[in-house]
């Protein structure tokens, strides 16, 4: 074969894997090995500087994927090398973020982080790179996590899903959403992490990515095992592990996963005081991570067999795997890597600054032009919101209607913007009264959108069919939303949705069932507040199966007032603490307020939050909603 065919399949194998670097490359080492030899014997003279260094990344990228870090480290290094001398930042860049994967993998987080800064100074000024942006942000995600820092990890990730999702790459968002639900796992927001975990999943599905399903299936485990859930974070984790070691021993090396997966299983056994079933489960990912030398998988494991040692009272052993652990950890995470990172996080911080400040001189111009554009298109706008604000308040029952069908009622109502995501309804049908709060997905004019089809819903479900059980109702909901959103055709999905809270009281009053998505029931009973939670999950979101908490049915004789709100007041920031007001401190002023009537309770309420949030911004629509049961003597 001649040097002018070999060129040309040098080109089309190139192109044909670079395709595959994040869905199948490491099938095609062999493919990658010969073609990176193939560039070797062109050389210079017949080859461009991009072919060779496209053969040698792909090359490299396939060792990596079959975990041969190794091996992998110098082909890609030449392949960083070749690619910037020909000016491919994009293929450069790739190489990097890849290079500090695998130095991460092995604890060198001073040499990973060096590798990662080298990709974003490539970027600085290359708008167009979305790709290799979304993955590099979605590496220093991965790295933040790994040295603790879980806020920026969770923002970097958010960074990565919005490059990723700018040019539609499905699998790097699902990616994505997947690391910033761990990272919320570890701030503790555990409703929004399991959100975004299930839209993970539902992403990996869609693509039909095994792998990114068992890390999608494990990650859904760790939220449960936060949130106590153990026989099902249990479950999950067994289910990711059999999708491992079925694809590893397929030939798909899968050895991270599976050292992860076992080292889950092991921590739950040991959270249900089964030591000796996390040993079993340890000890196999402790030699795994041994054979692929991956040093932060091998010192966390070295602490959990250190507590299953003590749990079943063999103290000199788990003396031994604690003393490794230590040892292990101060060499990963130690007082000179973390100087050397400091260092490079800085420089990196002045670069961008530099940078900033260079675009942002181009900018003024351009700003001072369009403030005149935007001033009159703002005018316009805002004058469309009015109107919409107009609508929306029509939708809403009258102040009247509520002060004739309850003995005392209050609605504290304060969208955020003109008009609001948050919406409360009314209506009566045979007899019995039906009263419903909802939360939709953001605010403003989004969230306005969601609050019409939430009410039409409503009307269509309630008035018009009859139903007038609450779990019912929101069953049907959820249908109505998804309905509404998603279109079959070409199965879109939809990550909008409400959190709301449904009330039917029986004609005699006498009565009220309740069921909740993410909106709990309060009510005082006999001077204490008392708390009904609804379920875990939204109505209209990307679920496979609504599933919602069960009707509650709470006998009215001795309740004084029924309370139901969104979450917009209890996650107000105050100006002065820059924290959230919190949904105890809320609790605790209703039950302090409870013993006025509903227009000096809603005065108080507004005081306490205006008092709160002094001249910062309002972060939320905020509704609060009280209902008087049992009528004050006069």
């Amino acid at each position: 074969m001649n040097a002018e065919s070999d060129l040309d399949k040098l080109i089309d194998t190139n192109y044909r894997l670079w395709a595959l670097r994040h869905t199948g490359i490491g099938s095609e080492i062999e493919a990658a090995k010969e073609n990176y030899h193939r560039a070797a014997k062109l050389g210079a003279e017949f080859a461009q500087a991009n072919d060779l260094a496209l053969a040698a990344m792909n090359y490299g990228l396939s060792l990596w994927a079959k975990s041969s870090f190794d091996e992998a480290l110098p082909i890609i290094e030449e392949g960083v090398n070749l690619s910037r001398a020909s000016g491919e930042k994009t293929i450069a860049s790739f190489g990097l973020a890849f290079l500090a994967n695998i130095n991460s993998n092995k604890g060198k987080y001073d040499q990973a982080f060096q590798a990662i800064y080298e990709a974003l100074d490539l970027l600085i000024d290359f708008e167009e790179a979305l790709e290799a942006r979304g993955l590099t942000y979605l590496v220093l995600g991965s790295l933040h996590f790994d040295l603790e820092d879980y806020d920026t990890s969770y923002e970097y990730n958010l960074s990565s899903y919005k490059e990723f999702s700018s040019i539609d790459d499905r699998l790097g968002m699902a990616r994505s959403t997947n690391n910033a639900g761990m990272a919320l796992v570890k701030l503790d927001r555990l409703d929004e992490a399991l959100e975004f975990c299930r839209k993970a999943l539902v992403l990996y599905e869609e693509l039909n990515n095994q792998g990114g399903g068992a890390k999608a299936l494990r990650d859904l485990g760790k939220v449960y095992m936060a949130m106590d859930l153990t026989d099902l974070a249990l479950d999950f984790f067994k289910r990711s592990l059999a999708i491992r070691e079925k694809s590893h021993a397929a030939g798909m090396n899968q050895a991270d996963g599976i050292i992860t997966c076992l080292d889950d299983i092991g921590a739950t056994y040991l959270r249900t005081q089964q030591p000796k079933l996390a040993l079993v489960n340890l000890e196999k990912a402790l030699s795994l991570a041994k054979e692929i030398d991956a040093l932060p998988k091998q010192y966390k494991i070295h602490r959990r067999i250190a507590w299953a040692y003590k749990a079943i009272g063999d103290f000199e052993k788990a003396l031994q795997h604690h003393e490794l652990f230590f040892e292990l950890r101060t060499s990963v995470l130690g007082q000179e890597t973390a100087n050397k990172i400091k260092t490079m996080q800085t420089r990196y911080a002045l670069a961008m600054s530099q940078q900033e400040a260079k675009i942002e001189k181009v900018k003024n111009d351009e700003i001072k032009r369009a403030y005149g554009e935007l001033h009159t298109v703002n005018k316009n706008i805002t004058d469309s919101l009015m109107y919409s604000k107009r609508i929306q308040q029509a939708f809403l029952p009258t102040e009247e209607r509520l002060k004739s069908a309850f003995n005392d009622h209050f609605v504290m109502f304060k969208p955020r913007d003109i008009v609001s995501g948050d919406f409360f309804w009314y209506t009566e049908k045979n007899g019995f009264k039906i009263y419903a709060i909802a939360d939709c997905t953001g605010h403003g004019v989004p969230g306005a959108f969601m609050s019409f089809i939430g009410n039409s819903l409503l009307e269509r479900i309630i008035i018009e069919r009859g139903i007038l059980e609450p779990t019912k109702i929101l069953q049907e909901l959820h249908k109505g939303v998804l309905s509404a959103l998603l279109k079959e055709a070409n199965h879109q999905t939809s990550a909008d949705g409400m959190d709301i809270a449904i009330l039917i009281f029986d004609p005699k009053m006498t009565k009220c069932y309740f069921s909740g998505a993410k909106r709990n029931l309060y009510y005082m009973e006999q001077g204490e507040l008392m708390e009904i939670k609804g379920g875990h999950y939204s109505v209209g979101f990307d679920l496979h199966e609504a599933v919602f908490m069960p009707m509650h049915v709470l006998d009215l004789d001795k309740i004084d007032w029924i309370y139901l709100f969104t979450d917009g007041f209890a996650d107000q920031f105050g100006e002065r603490s820059n924290k959230k007001y919190m949904l105890s401190r809320l609790k605790a002023v209703l039950a302090n307020i409870s013993g006025f009537d509903g227009e000096k309770q809603k005065a108080l309420l507004d005081f306490e939050f205006k008092n709160w949030m002094g001249r910062g911004s309002q972060t939320d629509d905020v509704l609060v909603s009280g209902i008087q049961i049992l009528k004050k003597e006069e």
